[in-house]
């Protein structure tokens, strides 16, 4: 389970730190639907 953990700390500072502008909130959407996916494949695993 720790690089679910691991997965977790990033997805969180993403959030964090997202800007107000237009581009970067997209960037942030995106990097939670690759994150999702990742955290389905990864548990999927176990």
């Amino acid at each position: 389970m720790y690089p679910v953990i691991v997965l977790l700390q990033t997805l969180i500072r993403h959030v964090a730190k997202r800007g107000k502008n237009r581009d970067e909130t997209v960037a942030t959407w995106t990097d939670l639907l690759v994150f999702v996916m990742v955290a389905l494949g990864a548990i999927g695993t176990f």
